[in-house]
């Protein structure tokens, strides 16, 4: 399937717009097809593959797409399959020979007798292939070998032309691909329809049997980048790498000279700021001076502030002149009032002693309570009257304590006042004459001696202090300036390391690119040799990569085209054959039209009889039987409109639900579509295998081929019975009567006219009228076959009841029952079939009569196509219902 899909693909290369390396590449895949199937994108394995290949092959690889025309003699010449010579071959351990001569084969077997391994051998032998094997990706040899005897023989296929000659049939998978409907197709095709949709873009793919086609077209990497192959060169990339260093080398050196020009506008732009009309080198020489110059300056300490004031010295002089006048008075005022306080002393001692003497008198001890005055009353009284001198007192203690306080304040002084004067200076003795502690008179000799000179010394001495300490404040102020300054300075100065470290990097990265790019070529020279050696081999690389890419491209849009062509103009014939296999459905359920996807991601879109303009997703709202009937319509259109002259039909029993089944086998064996067509059907439902015989006819099937697959006995091999026995009853019938056995061909044929009375109503309801009065003995009863049997004889004699072959028909039911209700040739079917004992011979020639009336009705029918008696019995009820 993969090398036969993909040599059709190869024919739509051979346009003049399709480039030589597409097909270079085309033929290496083709080539190398075996290899190549095998492996995927899985860690680039296929891409990887082809890319060696192809530097292997390049210029051997032929750019000729030569494929051979197409035979399509043989479609016309082939009638139908004749033999079919197969083993060691699968199943089959030994050579084995079947004889197809016939228009209908049918093969039967339980599931696991080798029905498969019959069909792949003719899928070999007609196609080449076996696709099972393609989509397990196992080698055909390997696939098709027989295990147990490890040999494998080509399948030989013979054929008949229209003039009856066998020849050998050649494999040729374009011509007989679509004579195979496989039942695992439908069933894959079921199985997608019920996945997500983007899955279901691959229905029509799955159904065709393009599952490893697509499989493998989707393993092919799109691009064959640098990952696979070499489209820069080995010595090309170094030498690039080093390029593209040595370009940063010339970028450096252009941006180095940007950056000097910016430097040096930022140099000037600071020393410009610092003062105008300098330079930098001026402002890095200036500043580093003015710094210098500052840090010694800002090094030395600056005298105290003495805090001296004339104001504040003549306040002081004030304030003891002022306590001193105070002392005086109040100590005038004490010597005064001496002889009271006396007294005030004598009336504290006597209020002492009244808690040792409060009964009696302290000065005569007499009682208290008979002297004439209580002497504690009187010194309370008189102490309280002398109080004021108390207040005095503590007057005077607070005056003296203040002047000595205001004095030692300006003793204080001497430290800042004499600093810096001769021992001998008159202001030094005066302070040096305290001794530390300053008293009244102390200070009063600054004015007393040489008429208060001492005093205007003082005063002279604190005014120069005073005009000291002014000028200390005004350096301090400029301290503070000069500290701002610095500040200025240093920062100024962080600003010019940062522009020298500037300049040095970038003048150092000037040097080193400068030093770089005169060397490059010297030390490189070998290099650039082989890079000149290696361009062709890249030159052929890159070809090989852009054809491969449009062969890729190519070979997807291929294979997205390939199910709408598949699918092209079978809508008809699908609706046709769709309505075929569900005839039974109500009119409601039947298809009006059908469009089948014809791009990439369509739905199939489906509309129904009773409303044929409104479409809908058919896998969307069909159930998965009736999903099972549209593939199998869509693969058996195909198998029409390819006109081909056979189908191979593998087991339908598995393909499709029960049903469907009497409807499918009517439209194979009954309908007009495959009569001119070798059909080769298998199955393991026996009672399929009984029903397509008998709907066949006995004179069909008289002319067919059967054979019958039994389980494995005795040895690893295909048990194959060539003469099995027929299912179809009368034939069944004739060859018990040939043998003598009479009861058993009496059996025959009361099972052949069971099968023909349902197939005489459906003659009725075609022609005429088949409703039938019938009689039952139980709910759930049978219908009795001679009730049956007299209700259609007696609907045939009707004179309304016009046709062709009634006489036929009605001649036969007549020598079966007899004119008058009663005949041997009946007696003869019951007795045949129920067990009897010592009961009188059959002749045979009554035996003979119902076996030519069985056979003369079932020529007649055989062509007609009828309703099933089920239907016409649910018709009849319908119709009761409704009077």
């Amino acid at each position: 399937m993969i090398r036969s899909e993909y040599l059709r693909f190869l024919q739509s290369l051979t346009a003049p717009t399709i480039t030589d390396g597409v097909r270079k590449i085309a033929n290496l895949v083709l080539n190398h097809l075996e290899i190549l199937q095998g492996l995927s994108t899985s860690h680039g394995q296929r891409i990887k593959k082809i890319a060696e290949i192809a530097k292997e092959e390049w210029y051997t690889l032929s750019e000729v797409i030569d494929i051979k025309e197409e035979e399509t003699e043989q479609v016309a010449s082939m009638n139908r399959l004749a033999r079919l010579k197969v083993g060691p071959f699968r199943g089959f351990s030994r050579q084995e020979s079947f004889d197809l001569d016939s228009r209908l084969v049918l093969i039967y077997g339980p599931n696991g007798t080798g029905k498969s391994s019959f069909c792949e051998a003719l899928e070999f032998g007609l196609l080449g292939n076996v696709a099972e094997a393609e989509s397990k990706r196992i080698k055909s040899t390997t696939y098709l070998t027989n295990a147990h005897v490890n040999s494998f023989q080509l399948p030989i296929v013979e054929a008949l032309d229209a003039q009856s000659n066998v020849y050998t049939l050649e494999a040729d998978e374009s011509l007989y691909r679509f004579c195979f409907i496989e039942k695992n197709r439908i069933d894959n095709f079921s199985r997608i329809a019920a996945q997500l949709p983007a899955k279901q873009n691959e229905l029509i793919s799955t159904l065709f049997g393009m599952d490893s086609f697509n499989d493998f077209v989707q393993n092919f990497t799109n691009d064959m980048d640098d990952r696979y192959i070499d489209l820069i060169g080995i010595k090309q990339q170094e030498l690039l790498q080093k390029q593209t260093a040595l370009s940063g080398q010339y970028t450096i050196v252009e941006n180095s000279k940007k950056s000097l020009i910016d430097l040096s506008e930022d140099e000037s732009s600071l020393a410009e700021r610092y003062k105008p009309g300098f330079t930098f080198p001026e402002l890095i020489k200036e500043t580093s001076k003015e710094i210098s110059f500052l840090e010694r300056d800002m090094d030395k300490p600056l005298p105290t502030k003495t805090g001296l004031t004339l104001q504040l010295m003549i306040a002081k002089k004030e304030i003891i002149d002022e306590l001193s006048s105070r002392q005086q008075a109040q100590e005038r005022d004490m010597n005064t009032l001496r002889g009271e306080l006396s007294f005030k002393q004598l009336y504290s001692a006597i209020l002492a002693m009244k808690e040792d003497s409060a009964t009696e008198c302290p000065a005569c001890k007499t009682p208290i309570g008979v002297v004439q005055n209580n002497p504690f009353e009187l010194a309370r009284r008189e102490l309280e009257r002398l109080n004021f001198l108390s207040e005095l007192e503590e007057s005077l203690e607070l005056t003296k304590c203040r002047l000595s306080e205001e004095l030692s304040n300006v003793y204080q002084f001497k430290g800042a006042i004499t600093c810096g004067l001769d021992e001998q200076h008159p202001l030094a003795l005066f302070f040096a004459k305290c001794n530390f502690r300053p008293t009244l008179e102390w200070w009063g000799s600054m004015f007393n001696e040489n008429g208060g000179i001492l005093w205007d010394q003082l005063l002279g001495r604190i005014q120069q202090l005073e005009q000291f300490d002014k000028h200390l404040e005004s350096n301090e102020f400029a301290s503070i300036e000069k500290k701002k300054r610095l500040i200025e300075l240093k920062e100024l100065n962080k600003e010019i390391d940062i522009l020298k470290g500037r300049r040095q990097e970038i003048e150092r990265n000037l040097h080193e690119a400068n030093r770089v790019i005169a060397s490059f070529n010297e030390e490189n020279k070998e290099l650039l040799v082989q890079v000149e050696q290696e361009k062709p081999f890249i030159l052929i690389n890159k070809e090989i990569s852009n054809s491969y890419s449009q062969f890729v491209h190519l070979l997807n849009s291929y294979a997205e085209k390939l199910p709408s062509e598949l699918v092209a103009d079978l809508g008809s014939t699908v609706v046709e054959l769709y309505n075929a296999f569900n005839r039974f459905d109500t009119p409601m359920e039947l298809l009006a039209s059908i469009n089948l996807p014809l791009v990439q991601g369509e739905q199939i879109k489906i509309s129904f009889k009773i409303d044929p303009d409104r479409f809908f997703d058919a896998l969307h709202i069909l159930s998965e039987g009736h999903i099972r009937c549209l593939g199998l319509a869509i693969l058996a259109a195909k198998n029409l409109k390819e006109n081909c002259p056979i189908v191979i039909f593998d087991d339908p029993v598995n393909a499709i639900d029960d049903e469907h089944r009497e409807a499918i086998r009517r439209t194979f064996f009954e309908d007009k579509h495959f009569k001119l067509k070798q059909i080769i059907m298998t199955c393991h439902g026996e009672e399929f295998f009984k029903d397509v015989q008998n709907q066949l006819g006995s004179v069909e099937m008289r002319e067919s081929k059967t054979f019958t697959f039994l389980p494995q006995v005795d040895e690893y091999h295909v048990n194959i019975d060539f003469n099995c026995s027929t299912r179809n009853y009368i034939l069944a019938a004739e060859i018990y009567y040939k043998k003598h056995e009479i009861r058993e061909s009496l059996t025959k044929s009361r099972q052949a006219l069971e099968m023909l009375t349902q197939k005489v109503w459906r003659y009725l309801c075609k022609h005429g009228s088949g409703c039938l009065s019938l009689k039952h003995h139980a709910p759930n009863s049978p219908i009795g076959l001679r009730n049956l049997t007299e209700q259609l004889r007696k609907q045939l004699s009707l004179a309304n009841f016009v046709h062709e072959d009634k006489q036929a028909v009605l001649s036969s039911l007549q020598t079966l029952l007899g004119v008058d209700g009663d005949s041997r040739e009946w007696r003869y079917l019951n007795k045949g079939t129920h067990e009897e004992n010592d009961r009188e011979e059959f002749e045979r020639v009554t035996v003979r009569e119902i076996i030519d009336a069985l056979s003369q009705l079932d020529r007649v029918l055989t062509d007609g196509s009828h309703q099933p008696a089920s239907v016409l019995i649910n018709t009849m009820e319908n119709r009761k219902n409704l009077n």
